[in-house]
Parts: structure tokens; sequence; C-alpha cells
């Protein structure tokens, strides 16, 4: 896969998200991609994860908790071999506390035979536990 083809597979990834296509995201993600994650103790389901299974569950964990506000903004995306660096920024509502959260972000990607593979996310974990 070209660089230009992992840039285009990782900014398929982000629009099916904003999209609400979850199934989208996860038709991108090989079978057995992992998700790495600082955990935050009162954030249950912002836990590392492996599989497409325990992938989807995170998605729908994060969706009966909070929801975006607005979409997720990729600011830029950087891909050197089968890696790829994406940067943006991110805002979300607490559904139980009512409060907001926001962060820049980077997303730490590699892509192994045309599918998304592992993602480890850099994010401000503090503003997310405040807001929870």
């Amino acid at each position: 896969m070209s660089e230009q083809e992992t840039a285009q597979l990782e900014q398929k990834a982000y629009d099916s998200f904003n999209a609400g296509d979850i199934e989208g995201v996860l038709s991108y993600c090989a079978e057995d991609i992992e998700f790495v994650f600082s955990e935050v103790p009162k954030v249950s389901f912002y836990r590392s994860r492996r599989g497409r299974d325990s992938v989807a569950e995170f998605f729908a964990s994060m969706g009966n908790h909070q929801e975006p506000k607005g979409a997720v903004d990729v600011q830029e995306i950087i891909v050197q071999g089968n890696k790829a660096a994406v940067f943006g920024h991110a805002s979300f509502h607490v559904k139980s506390t009512g409060r907001d959260w926001e962060s820049a972000f980077a997303h730490m990607w590699t892509v192994e035979g045309g599918k998304l593979a592992r993602m480890q996310e850099y994010a401000d974990t503090a503003a997310m536990a405040a807001a929870y």
C-alpha cells in the first residue's frame, strides 16, 4: 500500500466516524486490531482493546457515555511506510455529568495488509477525567 493510499484509508475512517458510521470505521480495521489508551479511572470504556469486536464495544460504550460536539477535526496526516500519525482536535459532551471536554490528539496508526492494525492515542486525559 502506498503512503498516499494509507493517508486515504485513514481519512476514510475518520470521515466514517464523523458520519456516525461505526460499521464503516470497523470495515477498515483488521480482525485483530489493537487500540491502545492510557486508562482514565472514572472512564470505564477508555481502556486498551484488541480485536474488531472489542473495538466495536469501545465505540458503542463511548456513544452511551458521551457524544461528539461537532466533527472530529483531522488537521494533519503524516505517513511513513506503514505508519501514520494523525493529528487533530475533538470535543465531547458527557451525558451523565452534562460537562464538556476537548483535546488536541495524536493517533499513531499501523497499517498492515491494507487494514488499520493498531492505534495508540495521545490526548488530554486529565480534561476527560475532569468532565466525568
